[in-house]
């Protein structure tokens, strides 16, 4: 066990600060240790990681002590477990990690990781798994694999005196069980909020209700419920969709702005060009014939066969994925001057590939780009949790409104995207109707909803306010 010091599990709402504060424990932690071991600072995205870093350097006199390792989580497990002890528990040693795409096909995508994992590389999806194999005791395993494992948590106890681990909402249980382990001996402290629990919507809640029956590892102090920039009139409708002691209280003294408006409306493509000029977050579920989540250039991606082609044509201490990401990028560029015929003519004569045709077809239809095809472009809501804004604009499709109006109420992926959605605002949000994607909802049904949440619809006041703020 730690010594004297139980593991905490924090759980904390949206805009509690959650990132902010884990730095000012870390260096709380940082002035109070006695030995060299260095402290871990974990997050799942990048934006967070440098949410730590700015905080740290920000209360440290500008500068990150060296005993404090900031990194993401994919990377403290592939450096701190994966590469250094692959070869020692598997007998295989992994060297590069790789995101590229794999098949949708089960055999053909078992393949591609066995293929992959012979080489010693190993692709993302793995880094969980693999990582906990290494760490968590299973039934039936050999003492010989028991005692490797004793073996790497002792070293790993040896280097390392604590971890602080963000957004572990975002991780899965084989994550989550791995971090558990490590809890039971070196101090850890975890803080999510499984209301924003998108990719595993019951992983974290599952882990924190065994954490309290587990009380000689974890202390689980109360859900921090006060959100520092949300204002009230947001919270009014958020609240509606979390458990009872988890409902927020703002510290914020915005007023807010909280209005509806359908996509079909005049007024909402002068509404649409203000908020994406001020580069206001705008975002959807997923995109529809009227909103895309990717810009048509930058949305081009290659077959899975076609990418096996190409790896068989490169070393294996290449990067695979800067690799893949310049060959498409090539692709496009050659595209946008030469057409998709010139592009592939190019590209099957230089790396010397043979394609199929279900591959030649498939190329022709994703390089060419028709630029006559316009749509709004707007974020995905996985993409901006953990974002924040002045202004938002929440795309509503009949998913998201058939919890917004309470008519489905399971807890689940659309429940926790729409949680996410409703709370990204520090001041304005305004909720857009696609309405030329919905199919179970009429403007009589959707107008009734909205007025017994108490939503207004737009203003052309509002609009009007907006563009003379913009012109200050």
């Amino acid at each position: 066990m730690c010594e004297n010091l139980l593991s905490q599990i924090q759980i904390a709402g949206a805009g509690a600060g959650k990132t902010y504060s884990l730095a000012e424990k870390i260096l709380i932690h940082y002035h109070k240790k006695e030995n060299e071991k260095t402290i871990y600072a974990i997050s799942f995205t990048n934006y967070a990681k440098k949410n730590i870093e700015g905080r740290v350097i920000e209360l440290n006199n500008g500068q990150i002590p060296d005993d404090i390792c900031i990194e993401t989580v994919h990377s403290f497990l592939l450096n701190e477990i994966v590469y250094p002890f692959s070869k020692y528990y598997f007998g295989k040693a992994f060297s590069k990690a790789t995101s590229i795409k794999l098949s949708d096909d089960i055999k053909l995508k078992n393949y591609q990781l066995s293929r992959m994992n012979d080489i010693g590389l190993i692709h993302n999806e793995q880094v969980f798994n693999k990582a906990k194999q290494m760490i968590v005791c299973a039934k039936g395993e050999t003492k010989a694999k028991h005692r490797k494992k004793e073996t790497i948590i002792e070293y790993l106890h040896a280097s390392i005196d604590a971890i602080f681990l963000d957004e572990a909402q975002d991780l899965n249980v084989d994550a989550l069980n791995l971090f558990e382990k490590l809890s039971e001996y070196i101090y850890s402290y975890i803080v999510g909020d499984p209301k924003q629990a998108i990719k595993y919507p019951k992983d974290f809640r599952m882990f924190i209700e065994h954490a309290r029956q587990n009380e000689l590892i974890f202390h689980i102090p109360p859900v921090n419920t006060v959100t520092r920039r949300i204002p009230e009139k947001h919270l009014r409708i958020s609240n509606l969709f979390c458990p009872v002691n988890e409902q927020q209280t703002t510290m914020s003294s915005v007023k807010g702005e909280l209005y509806y408006i359908y996509s079909t409306d005049e007024k909402f493509l002068k509404l649409y060009e203000r908020y994406y000029s001020c580069n206001a977050l705008i975002y959807i579920r997923q995109e529809t014939n009227t909103f895309t989540t990717q810009d048509s250039k930058n949305g081009f991606s290659l077959k899975e066969s076609v990418r096996e082609k190409l790896l068989e044509k490169v070393h294996s201490e290449y990067d695979y994925d800067a690799f893949l990401k310049s060959i498409e990028k090539y692709f496009i560029k050659i595209a946008l001057k030469k057409g998709a015929k010139g592009a592939i003519q190019s590209f099957t004569k230089n790396f010397d590939i043979t394609l199929k045709k279900n591959e030649y077809a498939r190329l022709i239809n994703d390089l060419e780009f028709d630029n006559d095809v316009k749509k709004f472009k707007v974020k995905s809501i996985d993409k901006v949790k953990g974002l924040e804004n002045e202004r938002c604009m929440f795309i509503m499709d009949n998913a998201m409104l058939e919890y917004l109006f309470k008519r489905k109420k399971e807890t689940n992926k659309e429940m926790m995207r729409l949680y996410v959605g409703l709370t990204r605002s520090k001041s304005d949000l305004i909720l857009v109707i696609d309405k030329l994607s919905l199919k179970k909802f009429n403007d009589k049904q959707i107008e009734k909803s909205f007025k017994d949440l108490n939503i207004p619809y737009i203003t052309t006041e509002y609009i009007e306010k907006i563009e003379d703020q913009d012109k200050k």
